[in-house]
């Protein structure tokens, strides 16, 4: 309380010397007698008429702001694009596009090998091609004869052979890979091996043979 017994006294000496004018005594007399009491008068001068005008605008232009994008029509859709991009995602694969194939086993079939292919010998049960017959053969490579007698024979569509002494696990076989009027010839070389590393060259008919200055290959059924 002697607090505010102060207070007031400096008031009062202030609106005494004219420091303060009688409005502004009587305000802070009141205020520090009743400090939870607000004069109404204080929400009427111009300060806070400024105050309650600039919060108006706010609201007032807010409100404004929010009717104008409520009006406005949604942002155009590029219809072409849309499609365009439907259409990519449904088109299938360029039938253009390389596509890695399947491994093949090794074995050169003889209706699809071009020339100089190296041939293997496949297994019966591997085969996919026709099934071997037995016959007569004959196979010499510069004079000297490694097939002479009965041997299989693998005969394919367009003319093309091999002739093996023992089909599946041969120790000798050859191929003969025709070309028309010409046929190239490839042999495994090494007793045992698989594959008909060696070519022979080009080949000519003769009869039930096929031959050249190097070598001869014979089929008979």
């Amino acid at each position: 309380m002697s607090v505010e017994l102060d207070k007031l006294e400096r008031l009062e000496r202030l609106h005494v010397s004219g420091g303060l004018d009688d409005a502004e005594f009587a305000t802070e007399k009141q205020r520090l007698l009743n400090p939870g009491h607000v004069d109404p008068k204080l929400w009427s001068g111009p300060g806070w008429r400024s105050v309650g005008i600039f919060v108006g605008a706010i609201f007032g232009v807010g409100a404004i702001t929010i009717a104008i994008l409520l009006l406005m029509p949604p942002p155009a859709r590029d219809v072409d694009a849309v499609t365009n991009a439907v259409d990519v995602a449904a088109a299938p694969p360029d039938a253009t596009a390389t596509h890695l194939s399947e491994p093949s086993s090794g074995a050169v079939h003889p209706s699809t090998a071009s020339d100089g292919a190296a041939a293997e010998a496949v297994p019966a049960e591997e085969t996919v091609g026709p099934k071997p017959v037995r016959g007569r053969c004959f196979l010499q490579v510069d004079g000297k004869s490694y097939i002479d007698g009965e041997c299989d024979i693998v005969l394919e569509a367009d003319g093309s052979f091999d002739i093996q002494d023992q089909f599946g696990s041969p120790t000798y076989f050859a191929k003969v890979l025709r070309d028309g009027a010409e046929a190239q010839g490839y042999w495994n070389q090494y007793p045992g091996a698989t594959r008909a590393h060696t070519d022979l060259g080009t080949l000519k008919r003769d009869g039930a043979c096929w031959a050249n200055d190097k070598a001869r290959i014979c089929a008979w059924r």
